[in-house]
């Protein structure tokens, strides 16, 4: 805010400068103007995507999110990057911009805004040794065990057998 109002106070104070009318100050003044669009205009996007994320609420602060390949919680959103802290106890930045132009998955937007769960889907693998209903009560046992788990709906599985030689 303070930078705008100096910004402004310098623009309408510019006329009155000694040298305003020489071709001198004319170049200067065009190779800053120059200078602040091109380095603006990054900064720019990031601030416009900021407002369209927030206008769309694709997530909020403390939201489990999924961005490309970076998973983790979001910590701080601000007019130019939101950051992002995984399970590794690594936080990534990453520009307005991007998550404006990439997918953005958030696991938190169901169950805050509609009240329906997530569906999570896991990936278990068992030999041909072991019969089906083995693989059945397995799997139902570590979904009932599973914190958060709602029993309604119940946890359904389907068999995608390979075959690995």
């Amino acid at each position: 805010m303070e930078l705008g109002i100096i910004a402004l106070a310098l623009v309408m104070g510019a006329p009155y400068f000694p040298g305003f009318g020489s071709p001198a100050f004319q170049w200067v003044s065009l190779f800053l103007g120059v200078l602040f669009s091109l380095g603006s205009s990054a900064a720019l996007s990031n601030a416009v995507a900021e407002i369209i994320l927030i206008y769309t609420r694709a997530f909020q602060i403390g939201d489990r999110i999924e961005v490309e390949d970076t998973q983790g919680d979001a910590i701080e959103k601000s007019l130019l990057v939101t950051r992002i802290l995984t399970d590794d106890n690594v936080i990534v930045t990453l520009p307005n911009s991007n998550l404006l132009s990439t997918n953005i998955f958030n696991y938190n937007a169901p169950m805050g805004d509609h009240n329906i769960p997530v569906a999570l889907t896991i990936n278990v693998n068992f030999g041909y040794d072991v019969p089906w209903q083995k693989v059945s009560e397995v799997v139902n046992d570590a979904a009932e065990t599973t914190p958060y788990f709602l029993p309604d709906p119940p946890a359904y599985y389907t068999y995608n057998w390979v075959n690995y030689r």
